[in-house]
């Protein structure tokens, strides 16, 4: 049975060019130009390698495997990414917390990529990891959820915390204790769901911080959301606590 090889990438040529090469030597290949797409053929059927770009309309690279890790039908998908030149990814992030097996720099080599391509199918661990899609070797990053029902995330170290829609005097109490009893002492705290906050919940956000450094840790607040953005800068919060417009940004800060 042929190998089936997912390209992603909003650059046609460079996805015409590649599917070229790939289906000369063997492969099936199908072609999405996003991540939002990707994920839908995904779906519908697994690959036996994902190569994807980083730079995306709709859901980026990171986004993508970010989405693919969480799920354990797909934990194991091995993943090769393509940055476009001076786009810096560290080791730490790309390897051990996203579980990505190398970032190709564009431009590239079609044939080259090709190559990591063989190497990677001729690499029997992991063809064999991907086949069983268990979580043997990769980072820790499944979703899961704490008793007070806030999912959370782990990168390596760090762990991002979705806060809930309403963040006010009734919640914020059980969100100090919950922040704070957490094993990580790196928190992301990801408030884009967070659709009321009031100055309780503000002022927990800052016990919280204030506890997580006493352990030697801290924390850093994430959210693309303009509402909160313009209450934390109102209150001056974001003078206090560093706000990030995405998590992999709020991550990659602990690096």
């Amino acid at each position: 049975m042929k190998k089936r090889i997912l390209l992603c990438d909003d650059e046609r040529h460079i996805l015409r060019a590649v599917e070229f090469i790939f289906q000369r030597a063997g492969y099936e290949v199908q072609c999405a130009t996003n991540g939002q797409e990707a994920l839908e053929m995904i779906a519908a059927g697994q690959p036996d390698i994902l190569v994807t770009d980083c730079q995306m309309p709709c859901l980026d690279g990171i986004g993508l495997v970010r989405a693919l890790r969480s799920n354990d039908e797909t934990l194991c998908l091995p993943v090769l990414l393509l940055t476009a030149k001076g786009f810096e990814l560290t080791d730490q992030l790309a390897s051990e917390q996203l579980g990505i097996l190398e970032v190709i720099s564009k431009p590239f080599s079609p044939q080259a990529l090709l190559g990591k391509v063989n190497m990677v199918f001729a690499d029997e661990t992991v063809v064999r990891v991907s086949e069983a899609k268990s979580p043997v070797a990769l980072p820790d990053i499944k979703n899961k959820r704490d008793d007070l029902g806030l999912p959370t995330e782990i990168f390596g170290d760090v762990i991002v915390v979705h806060t809930p829609e309403e963040m006010s005097v009734g919640q914020a109490d059980q969100l100090v204790h919950f922040l704070t009893d957490l094993e990580r002492t790196k928190v992301v705290v990801d408030m884009d769901g967070t659709e009321t906050i009031d100055s309780q919940g503000l002022a927990a956000l800052l016990d919280a911080h204030d506890s997580l450094r006493s352990k030697e840790g801290d924390m850093r607040i994430c959210t693309s959301n303009s509402v909160n953005r313009k209450i934390l800068e109102v209150t001056r919060i974001d003078h206090q606590l560093e706000v990030f417009g995405s998590i992999i940004d709020a991550v990659k800060d602990f690096a």
